[in-house]
């Protein structure tokens, strides 16, 4: 979970809000009840005392998302979750893969393949969180 690591990091030096672990759960939408877990997740800091981010269910959609695909995902069913997550609110998504080693950039206009060395950025969310592409894959 690089990119877990690689917001962390980013945070301590500009603080401008809470990168999530993963295995925490967000609530979606009601009633329905759609709960979706991603690796890694992101709340700007004006929206912190909007909700309860510490409970163990967060009721509001994060900013940004990040999902590592592996052996074990289906890609259609990781896009169905990105899916639900932009459909809350979350304003941007990055698919890691791994095989591929490639970052993939969801927003609501769009989305951007990224390889083979290339920047990654999370503007506007993290201006200044830029990351070559193979730092991600340990290259």
């Amino acid at each position: 979970f690089g990119a877990y690591f690689q917001i962390f990091a980013y945070l301590r030096q500009r603080p401008s809000g809470m990168a999530f672990r993963p295995a925490q759960p967000f609530l979606l939408s009601r009633p329905d009840c759609t709960i979706r877990v991603p690796d890694v997740a992101y709340v700007e800091a004006h929206r912190l005392a909007l909700h309860d981010w510490n409970a163990p269910l967060c009721e509001a959609a994060p900013d940004l998302i990040v999902e590592v695909l592996t052996d074990l995902d289906r890609m259609e069913e990781v896009l169905l979750r990105i899916n639900d997550f932009m459909h809350a609110g979350t304003s941007m998504a990055w698919l890691l893969d791994g095989e591929e080693e490639s970052i993939t950039v969801m927003r609501r206009n769009g989305s951007r393949v990224f390889r083979n060395h290339e920047k990654v950025r999370a503007a506007p969310l993290l201006p200044w969180l830029n990351y070559c592409t193979s730092e991600f894959f340990g290259k």
